[in-house]
């Protein structure tokens, strides 16, 4: 499997491994970073591409139980708008 263009506009939420802080972000953010900063606990996190496919699997695997053009309710209620994820406060 590759990480595909597909779920480029599909919010995915995965949680920092060493604070357990969930952190959400577009498809197409955690295909191209290798590391990001967690807002929470300021932990540098280098996110390999073992996990990126774990991500990925989850995601199409909802989308093919809800069909293509459905997104997951819990993505609707959290973000109604299709522009960036809202920073943390």
């Amino acid at each position: 499997m590759a990480l595909t263009d597909e779920l480029s506009d599909v919010l995915m939420e995965f949680n920092c491994p060493a604070c357990s802080h969930p952190l959400v972000r577009f498809g197409s953010w955690l295909r191209t970073i290798g590391s990001f900063r967690c807002d929470s606990c300021k932990a540098m996190v280098r996110i390999g591409y073992e996990k990126k496919l774990s991500i990925f699997a989850g995601y199409l695997k909802i989308r093919q139980q809800h069909g293509a053009g459905v997104t997951p309710s819990h993505q609707a209620d959290r973000f109604p708008h299709r522009g960036r994820a809202p920073k943390a406060a």
